[in-house]
């Protein structure tokens, strides 16, 4: 096994264990919808969205105001190893998961295509993946985000995922959406609308912070 296999394998057991003002109507609309309105249509409903920030300011990302940090009894639960993501964002139901994860693992921002390639092949060879629906690099806002979307079995229930990954201050940032099958329709855009508002404010702070 290679240095790069080891590396992504230890990041992928702390990422995840593997679970009427101006609006965005996304029905019949294929377009990611523009989350940074102040509500966004999510299937039926029409959800209020807002900024947060992580990691003393050095990253801030849109999310549903409703989305609460996980309580640490209900992520050990939900993610048992020890490195379970620092930041877990779910909804009341707990079916839909917003992690971020600021590693101790070096990954230079012209390494991500690499990177990305190399996390691509190990999700193919370790998880019993159903559907793989895309990957690639984008470039947003002067900063080169990687990312995987696929599909996984769990017990009694199929979850969406959403990996993608930056480099912060030559730092691996691994960040997760996943959903049940069920609401993949409704969420599968609206993830990678989160994803695309993922900004970076390097060198605020030398030490993790909180999402305060």
């Amino acid at each position: 096994m290679s240095y790069m296999d080891e590396k992504i394998i230890a990041m992928m057991n702390e990422l995840d264990n593997v679970g009427t003002e101006k609006a965005v109507d996304r029905q019949n609309q294929k377009e990611k919808p523009d989350v940074r309105q102040p509500l966004v249509r999510i299937g039926s409903e029409m959800m209020s969205f807002m900024s947060q920030s992580l990691l003393d300011d050095r990253i801030i990302v849109y999310m549903p105001k409703s989305f609460k940090l996980m309580t640490p009894k209900a992520a050990a639960i939900k993610y048992p190893s020890e490195r379970r993501p620092q930041f877990i964002f779910t909804n009341d139901a707990g079916s839909i998961n917003l992690t971020f994860n600021y590693t101790i693992n070096p990954l230079y921002e012209e390494d991500i295509e690499v990177f990305k390639e190399e996390m691509v092949s190990m999700l193919q060879r370790m998880q019993p993946i159903l559907q793989w629906y895309e990957d690639g690099v984008k470039e947003y806002e002067g900063h080169s985000i990687g990312y995987c979307e696929f599909l996984t079995p769990a017990m009694n229930v199929n979850v969406y995922n959403l990996m993608f990954f930056v480099s912060l201050e030559d730092r691996a940032l691994l960040c997760s959406f996943n959903c049940t099958e069920d609401e993949k329709e409704d969420w599968k855009e609206i993830a990678k609308g989160m994803m695309d508002t993922l900004q970076l404010n390097r060198n605020q702070s030398e030490s993790g912070g909180s999402e305060e």
